[in-house]
C-alpha cells in the first residue's frame, strides 16, 4: 500500500529523471522479487530441512 502511495505521489510531483510513478512501482516490485528469490536460495543452501520443506531434494 505504501509503494502505491509513493507511486501516486511521484506521478503528481514528478521525480528525479522524470521517472513516472508506474515506473517506480515496477522497479520496486522487481527489486523486491529479486531480493526474495536470493533470500530463498541462500536459505535452501544453508539448512537441509528447508530444502525438504520446499521439495528441492
Amino acid at each position: 500500500a505504501f509503494v502505491g502511495l509513493l507511486a501516486a505521489g511521484a506521478d503528481l510531483l514528478g521525480t528525479v529523471g522524470n521517472a513516472s510513478g508506474t515506473g517506480l512501482l515496477l522497479a520496486v516490485g522487481i527489486i523486491l522479487r529479486t531480493y526474495e528469490q536470493i533470500q530463498k536460495e541462500q536459505a535452501m543452501e544453508m539448512h537441509p530441512m528447508i530444502r525438504q520443506f520446499f521439495g528441492a531434494e
